[in-house]
């Protein structure tokens, strides 16, 4: 079923100059993204607040730092943290730390004036990609002689500082390994309450 809208002139032509408007700004935005893609941050900071659009352009220039400096920064916060039981601030100010060393050692943040935002902005980044991040699963697998004594023994599993899961099964034991990767991922996810 079709709703019909009626609108009165004066809002038919505030519709259309927005959209005209939201048109333009996307086109602007795309000219400023070659500006931070050749990383001309301050050119495209100022371009954008002539325009108006200065907080969509600070976001553009964050995610951009961001994006190639990203890995460092997870890595650092899953290596110096062993884990991410909790990301809320209160509880853990290592993550605010660390995200703040991060700002501080790249001087490109520093054309934007708003640090809270880009603060903001990184802490929301990393938020979303710490499910995706635990996910991984990386393995340090060895069989071992265990000579005749193999029966009966499925081998071990421990995990080690930087979360990789060591298993360690005997020769000839191929069908433990599957066992063993479970006991593993199982083993992970209570060391870093998953």
């Amino acid at each position: 079923m079709r709703k019909i809208v009626r609108l009165t002139e004066s809002e038919l032509v505030r519709l259309v100059k927005r959209v005209i408007k939201e048109n333009e700004n996307q086109q602007y935005l795309e000219k400023i993204k070659m500006f931070i893609d050749e990383q001309h941050y301050e050119t495209a900071l100022e371009f954008g607040k002539s325009l108006g659009l200065e907080g969509e352009v600070s976001n553009l220039i964050i995610d951009s730092i961001t994006d190639r400096d990203y890995r460092y920064l997870m890595k650092r916060l899953y290596f110096i943290m062993g884990n991410f039981e909790s990301l809320d601030l209160q509880k853990n100010p290592q993550v605010r730390q660390e995200i703040d060393d991060f700002i501080r050692f790249n001087p490109e943040f520093n054309v934007i004036s708003d640090k809270q935002m880009i603060y903001d902005r990184i802490y929301q980044k990393v938020s979303h990609s710490i499910s995706e991040i635990i996910k991984d699963v990386y393995y340090d697998i060895s069989s071992i002689n265990c000579g005749n004594n193999s029966e009966g023994r499925s081998g071990t599993v421990d995990i080690d500082d930087y979360g990789v899961i060591i298993i360690r099964y005997c020769e000839g034991n191929d069908k433990d390994l599957e066992y063993l990767k479970e006991k593993g991922k199982k083993l992970l996810q209570t060391k870093y309450k998953m």
